[in-house]
């Protein structure tokens, strides 16, 4: 029996998504070195994708060697099982790579 499949997760509106993104902002009382967010390029993504078997990504949560927040990104089986072949780390953070000011980053 399949535990993930291409259509697990849940869009959610703007207002929903800045409102989570404000609360995890919330618990920091100066946001001076924290990363609100990440980026990975769409080639990354689809290199995940591509591979055999993978309906989809598993993100990790992980420090690098310097104590800084990052991602660990991985495809992943319908069974559940991560395929470690292609790993993608070391994602381009915001700040510095924020953006434009929006209701989710909170610029």
């Amino acid at each position: 029996m399949d535990v993930l499949t291409v259509n697990d997760g849940d869009f959610v509106t703007l207002s929903e998504g800045a409102a989570y993104t404000a609360a995890y902002r919330d618990q920091f009382p100066s946001m001076d070195g924290v990363i609100k967010g990440l980026f990975i390029g769409k080639n990354k993504i689809n290199d995940l994708l591509n591979q055999t078997n993978v309906v989809g990504v598993r993100i990790y949560f992980g420090l690098n060697d310097e104590g800084v927040a990052n991602l660990v990104v991985v495809g992943a089986k319908a069974s559940g099982d991560d395929v470690t072949d292609l790993i993608v780390e070391r994602l381009k953070p915001c700040p510095p790579y924020c953006g434009n000011g929006n209701a989710l980053n909170g610029n």
